[in-house]
């Protein structure tokens, strides 16, 4: 049978699939590694690869944000979960900037430009979950939605 899905799900399934084989401390320390290198990335200005390894950076410690009492089956500590849930609120704050900065890059007419910008809020707002008083997240969302409003109305 042959699979129609797109390439970013397949990507998808075969991080997760790897994740599976994984202990929660390699989890966390695969994700820091896609965090860095996504650091090192939007230093030299490529703001796509940069996204990428942040998106990778999530699908590795996204799950450890979870209770440990709830989820026994992942066999994760307290200590793993609050590491998860600092790194997840770095790299979401980290991507909020990324589309910030490439969103407002693209043309106010360019359709692309809101949805890009959207997604900034969305991560933003991501990172703000695990930390309300997060001020660059704060500062990322409103800048986001002030160049959204500014764009919308120009439209």
């Amino acid at each position: 049978e042959e699979d129609n899905r797109s390439a970013s799900d397949k990507a998808l399934d075969l991080l997760e699939e790897e994740k599976k084989s994984m202990t929660p401390l390699e989890q966390l320390e695969r994700s820091l590694l896609w965090k860095v290198e996504g650091n090192d990335f939007f230093k030299r200005g490529e703001l796509f690869k940069a996204a990428d390894c942040y998106y990778h950076a999530i699908v590795f410690a996204r799950d450890l944000t979870k209770n440990p009492q709830h989820y026994p089956e992942m066999k994760h500590t307290s200590q793993e979960m609050t590491k998860a849930k600092e790194l997840c609120e770095s790299v979401f704050t980290n991507l909020a900037l990324v589309q910030l900065k490439y969103g407002c890059s693209l043309s106010p007419e360019n359709s692309e430009r809101c949805k890009v910008l959207e997604e900034g809020a969305k991560s933003a707002s991501q990172a703000l979950k695990l930390n309300a008083k997060n001020v660059k997240a704060l500062y990322r969302r409103a800048a986001t939605n002030a160049v959204l409003a500014k764009t919308n109305k120009t439209n």
